[in-house]
């Protein structure tokens, strides 16, 4: 996987947290999930700019964003 899927799903998840008020269990539920798949897959993947990615749709392009 690339850094843009990586930002791809950082986004959906960010924007469902943020339109649907997913209960927090669940979010953090998808956050775990995809962080420790995305970890498996690339050992140089930050779980921690995921994260803020996530949480706080930091680290986003631009153009992932508008999509």
């Amino acid at each position: 996987m690339t850094k843009k899927d990586y930002e791809r799903m950082a986004y959906k998840i960010y924007t469902l947290g943020q339109l649907n008020h997913v209960p927090a269990d669940i979010f953090n539920s998808w956050f775990d999930l995809t962080a420790e798949f995305f970890a498996e897959d690339n050992p140089r993947f930050n779980k921690a700019k995921y994260a803020r990615a996530c949480y706080e749709g930091k680290h986003i392009r631009k153009s992932i964003a508008r999509e």
